[in-house]
C-alpha cells in the first residue's frame, strides 16, 4: 500500500504552475517513474512464550533508502537496526515474555492490525498483520514399563538431552524391608518449541493408592481393598531414584546434570526437577521401577510435572500442571489353567447327591492342568476364584483340589488354602480336579451354572511368590445336572430339537397316538409344563415336524416389545403346514400367536417339509422341502424338486410370500436349510445337474429370488447329508469315495481338489458364492471305516461332525481351520453305544453338544462336552 506524503492542499495559481512544470518535464523524461515502496513477505501469525520469534521482511521501490517502524506492535517486538542502509528490507524479531520489558505470560494474547510502514522519504508502503503468543506448551509421555526389564529409549526428536543409560540396575529398600532390585526406566519431557531461556520443571510420582499405613509396613487390608486394585503404590513399586541407586549416567559414563532428585515426606526419592537448557526440545526424567515378587495386575500410578521453577513455559494452558499415566506390567510367574487337551473350556457333570464340597477329595473323572511359566526361585503358589462378572456360582459351590502324588513329601511354605495350587520347585505343571456340589433352578435363570476361573488377585495381593494369570479369564466351566440319557418310553417319536434362550431344550415328533407334539425340557432332562400339541391336536401319521426358535420385536405408541416364538413345520396330505406359538410372559406356556397362526399351503403336486427356520426380527418364517409339483409360475425339473419358501406375517394373518423351486431331471433331496446369512439357504442333493452348472450332487442356494445355484459335487456318489452356514461360510457335510483338499489360486479363486481313495466322510467350508474355503476328509475313527457323516452343528469357530462307523457305532468329531489347532479343537471320538444314529445336533451356549439320536435303547438325546466327552454317560466316557 502507498501513501502521499506531499500537502494536499494547494492554492489554484499555485496548482497550474506546478502542473506546466511537470508537462514540460513529461516532454522530456526517458526514464520510467520509480516503483512505490512495497514491502513483500506474510510474517507468521503465531509466537510462543520464551521462543524468539523472527522475520526477514523483503522490501522494493522508492527513489532512496528505505526506513520502516512500526506501529500498534507489542511490546516485544521490534525491528532491528541495520548497518547497511542500502539493503532492501529488514528483519524483525523478538521473545514474547522476555524481550520488551520481560513481561512474562502477560504477553499472551492477540494483538491485531500491527503495521509495518516503509518509506523514501516522498512515499511509503505499509502492511497490515496480525500475531497470536500462545504458551510454549510442556507435553510429557511414556512408555509401558515391566519389572525387570530393559526398556529401549525411543528415537529423540529435535535437539534433546543426553540419553540415559538404562542398563545399569538399582536397589531400593522401604523402610525397614530388605532392599529389593530395580530397572531404570524413563519418561519424555517435550517443549513444543526450543526456548531461548533454560526451562526448569518440578516433578513428582504420584498414585491412587491409598492407605494410613507407611510404606513398607502397609498392611493385607490396605493391598486387597478394591480401592486399590490395580493401583501402583510410590516407594514400594516405582520411585524416582532408588535408595541403593547411583544417579543416572549418559551412555558415556557421565552423570545427568540435568536432572535432580529430592527426598519425599516419607524419606524416599519420589520427585525432582529436569532442567532443559536452551535450544533442547526434548529431555528424560530417569525413574526406576522395583521388581519385587508379588503377583499383580498391571498397575497404574502417574508422573506430574508440578511448576516451572525457572525459564519460560507452560504446564498445560492454565499453567496448572501436567500429568502423564504411568502402567507398570508384573514380571512374576504366569498360571494358565488348561482342559488335558489344551481347552479354555469345558463341561463337568454335577452329582445330584453332592451337597456338601467342603470334604471333597480328588476327582480322577473331573481332571485339568495347571501350568506355570516365567522365571522363579522355589515354591510357587497360586490363589483361585471366580469372575464376578459371568459367574453364577460362588467359590463355595465347588471346590479345587491337587493331585495329591504332586505334594507327596514336601514340606510346603505357605501350606495351600481353599482353591489354591502349589508348584513346588522344580514343578511347572499340576493337575487338579473340580467337584461341584448340586443346585436348583432360580426363577431368574434355568441355565446350567457357569463358574468363570480367575486368579484371586485380592486373596494374594501384597503376598510374595505367587503365580499371576496368563489372561484375566482362565478357564470356563459349565456344570451340568442332566447325568443319564433322555430316553423315551411311552412311545413319543422325536424328529427335530433346539435349544431356548433360558437353556430349555425343545424336542417336536409325534405320540404314540400320532398326534404331533412340542416337548419342552429343563437342563436336568425333566420336562417342563405340559405338552404342547400341534395340528390342532389332529393325528398326522408318518410325518415328520420340524421346529425353530425366534424372537419378535414388536413396536407399538412408540414402545418396543420382543416375544419369544415358537414355530413348527410339517406335511399333511401332501401339503405344507406352518404353524406359529408365542411364549406368554407370565405362564411361560406358549399358545397360538393369533386365531390364525396356521397356515397351509402347496404346489401342484406333492409337498414334503424338511425344515423350517426364523429368520432376524421380523418374523419371516422360512421353510425348505421336497416337491414333485410345481409351485406358482415355475415348472418341475423333473422327479422331486427342492423348494424354498417364506412366509410372513401381515397383521394377525400368516401368508404365503415368496416360493423358489430349483431341481434335476432327477430325485433331489434337501439336507439342510439355514436362516443365519442374509437370505435364506437351502442346501441339497441332486443325482442330476442343478440349474445348468454342470455339477452332480451336493448343491446349495440363497434367497428365494431367480439366483445361482452353486453345485459343488464331483459325482452322483457324493452324498450330502446336512449342510449349515456358520461363521460365514457354507459348510456341507456328507459322505463320499474321494479325499478331499483346497488349493489356493493366486489372483484366482480357490479350487477343490480331489483325490481318489475309500470312502470318507467330508466337511466341506464355501463362501456364500460357491468358492471353497475349507475340506477336510475323515475316512476312519479309531481305525474303523466311516459309513456315513450325517449332522453338524457349529461350536465357536469350528465344526461338530456326527455320523456312523462300521459296525453300527456312532461318531462324534471337531474340525477346525486354525492352522496349528490344540487337540481339544481337533478330534475324533467312537461312541460306546451301540446303533447310534444322529438325527440332530445343536449347540448350547458352547458349552455342550446336544445329540438328538436313534439308538438300541430307543430314541434319546445325549450331551457331550466341547470336548467330545459323553456327559450322559460318565461311566462309559470314551
Amino acid at each position: 500500500m502507498r501513501a502521499d506524503l506531499f500537502s494536499r492542499t494547494f492554492s489554484t495559481g499555485r496548482l497550474a504552475g506546478l502542473a506546466l512544470v511537470a508537462l514540460a518535464a513529461a516532454g522530456c523524461k526517458t526514464e520510467k517513474d520509480p516503483d512505490d515502496p512495497t514491502l513483500l513477505g506474510a510474517p507468521p501469525t503465531t509466537a510462543y512464550i520464551g521462543v524468539e520469534y523472527y522475520y526477514n521482511w523483503g522490501a522494493y521501490g522508492g527513489e532512496g533508502i528505505l526506513d520502516y517502524s512500526l506501529t500498534n506492535a507489542p511490546a516485544w517486538l521490534a525491528l532491528e537496526d541495520t548497518s547497511n542502509k542500502a539493503r532492501q528490507g529488514v528483519i524483525m524479531r523478538g521473545v514474547p515474555g522476555l524481550t520488551g520489558g520481560e513481561r512474562g505470560l502477560d504477553d499472551l494474547g492477540k494483538t491485531e492490525d500491527i503495521d509495518i510502514v516503509t518509506t523514501d522519504g516522498r512515499m511509503a508502503g505499509f502492511q497490515p498483520f496480525d500475531i497470536e503468543v500462545k504458551h510454549n506448551l510442556v507435553s510429557v509421555e511414556a512408555p509401558e514399563f515391566t519389572e525387570g526389564e530393559l526398556l529401549e529409549i525411543s528415537a529423540p526428536r529435535g535437539e534433546h538431552c543426553a540419553l540415559p543409560d538404562l542398563e545399569p540396575e538399582g536397589a531400593h529398600s522401604a523402610s525397614e524391608t530388605a532392599a529389593q532390585p530395580t530397572r531404570r526406566v524413563y519418561a519424555k519431557v517435550r517443549l513444543e518449541r526450543p526456548s531461548v531461556t533454560r526451562v526448569s520443571i518440578a516433578f513428582q510420582l504420584e498414585s491412587d493408592f491409598t492407605c494410613e499405613d507407611p510404606v513398607g509396613a502397609i498392611s493385607r487390608e490396605c493391598h486387597s481393598a478394591d480401592s486399590n486394585m490395580g493401583r501402583a503404590i510410590v516407594g514400594q513399586d516405582i520411585v524416582a531414584l532408588g535408595s541403593g541407586s547411583d544417579h543416572p549416567v549418559d551412555e558415556e559414563g557421565n552423570e545427568l546434570a540435568y536432572v535432580t532428585y529430592q527426598e519425599g515426606p516419607e524419606g524416599f526419592y519420589d520427585r525432582g526437577v529436569v532442567t532443559l537448557e536452551p535450544g533442547i526440545s526434548e529431555c528424560y526424567i530417569p525413574l526406576e521401577v522395583i521388581d519385587d515378587r508379588v503377583a499383580e495386575p498391571t498397575e497404574q500410578a502417574r508422573l506430574a510435572l508440578t511448576e516451572v521453577r525457572d525459564g519460560l513455559a507452560s504446564l498445560g494452558n492454565n499453567n496448572a500442571g501436567i500429568s502423564t499415566n504411568l502402567a507398570i506390567a508384573d514380571n512374576e510367574p504366569m498360571v494358565a489353567l488348561r482342559t488335558l487337551n489344551g481347552g479354555t473350556r469345558d463341561t463337568l457333570n454335577v452329582d445330584p447327591e453332592v451337597t456338601d464340597v467342603t470334604s471333597a477329595g480328588y476327582n480322577e473323572e473331573q481332571v485339568y492342568a495347571a501350568i506355570l511359566t516365567g522365571e522363579r526361585e522355589g515354591q510357587v503358589n497360586v490363589k483361585l476364584t471366580v469372575s464376578e462378572q459371568g459367574s453364577t456360582v460362588g467359590t463355595g459351590d465347588f471346590v479345587i483340589v491337587q493331585a495329591p502324588e504332586t505334594l507327596q513329601g514336601l514340606t510346603l511354605d505357605p501350606e495351600p488354602g481353599t482353591n489354591e495350587l502349589v508348584f513346588p520347585a522344580g514343578v511347572n505343571e499340576v493337575q487338579f480336579s473340580i467337584t461341584a456340589k448340586d443346585y436348583a433352578d432360580t426363577a431368574e435363570s434355568l441355565h446350567d451354572r457357569l463358574a468363570i476361573l480367575v486368579v484371586d488377585v485380592k486373596g494374594q495381593a501384597g503376598l510374595e511368590n505367587f503365580a499371576r494369570g496368563e489372561s484375566d479369564e482362565l478357564m470356563t466351566l459349565s456344570f451340568n445336572r442332566q447325568i443319564t440319557p433322555l430316553t423315551w418310553t411311552d412311545g413319543f417319536v422325536p424328529t427335530d430339537m433346539a435349544t431356548g434362550a433360558q437353556g430349555e431344550l425343545y424336542v417336536a415328533g409325534r405320540g404314540s397316538d400320532d398326534v404331533l407334539q412340542v416337548r419342552i425340557y429343563d437342563q436336568e432332562g425333566a420336562q417342563s409344563g405340559s405338552t404342547l400339541e400341534l395340528n390342532a391336536g389332529a393325528t398326522a401319521a408318518a410325518t415328520e415336524v420340524y421346529l425353530a426358535l425366534g424372537k419378535r420385536t414388536e413396536r407399538v405408541d412408540g414402545r418396543s416389545t420382543t416375544y419369544e416364538e415358537l414355530v413348527v413345520a410339517y406335511s399333511d396330505a401332501g401339503e405344507a403346514v406352518v404353524e406359529l406359538y408365542r411364549k406368554d410372559g407370565d405362564t411361560g406356556a406358549y399358545g397360538p400367536v393369533f386365531d390364525n397362526y396356521r397356515l397351509v399351503f402347496g404346489s401342484s403336486g406333492n409337498d414334503a417339509v424338511k425344515r423350517v427356520g426364523y429368520q432376524g426380527t421380523n418374523g419371516n418364517l422360512v421353510v425348505a422341502g421336497e416337491s414333485d409339483g410345481a409351485w406358482g409360475g415355475q415348472s418341475n425339473s423333473g422327479g422331486i424338486d427342492t423348494f424354498l419358501a417364506v412366509v410372513e406375517t401381515i397383521g394377525e394373518k400368516l401368508k404365503l410370500k415368496e416360493v423358489r423351486q430349483e431341481g434335476s431331471t432327477g430325485n433331489d433331496r434337501v439336507a439342510g436349510a439355514s436362516t443365519e446369512f442374509s437370505t435364506p439357504m437351502l442346501f441339497g442333493y441332486a443325482p442330476g445337474v442343478v440349474d445348468g452348472n454342470g455339477a452332480v450332487g451336493p448343491f446349495f442356494y440363497s434367497g428365494t429370488a431367480d439366483g445361482a445355484v452353486y453345485g459343488i459335487g464331483g459325482d452322483a456318489s457324493e452324498q450330502l447329508r446336512h449342510g449349515l452356514y456358520a461363521n460365514s461360510t457354507a459348510w456341507l457335510i456328507g459322505d463320499g469315495p474321494w479325499s478331499y483338499s483346497v488349493t489356493e489360486v493366486e489372483e484366482g479363486d480357490n479350487e477343490l481338489e480331489r483325490t481318489s481313495g475309500a470312502g470318507a466322510g467330508f466337511v466341506l467350508g464355501f463362501t456364500s458364492t460357491g468358492t471353497p474355503k475349507a475340506a477336510f476328509t475323515i475316512p476312519s475313527v479309531e481305525s474303523v471305516a466311516v459309513t456315513s457323516l450325517d449332522k453338524g452343528v457349529a461350536l465357536g469357530s469350528d465344526v461338530i461332525a456326527a455320523g456312523t462307523l462300521n459296525g453300527a457305532l456312532g461318531l462324534l468329531a471337531r474340525v477346525t481351520t486354525e492352522k496349528d489347532p490344540e487337540l481339544y479343537q481337533n478330534w475324533q471320538k467312537a461312541l460306546p453305544q451301540p446303533g447310534v444314529q444322529f438325527l440332530n445336533l445343536a449347540n448350547y451356549r458352547d458349552d455342550e453338544i446336544v445329540a438328538l439320536v436313534n439308538s438300541d435303547a430307543g430314541p434319546q438325546v445325549l450331551l457331550f462336552s466341547p470336548e467330545g466327552r459323553l456327559l450322559t454317560a460318565p461311566a462309559d466316557n470314551p
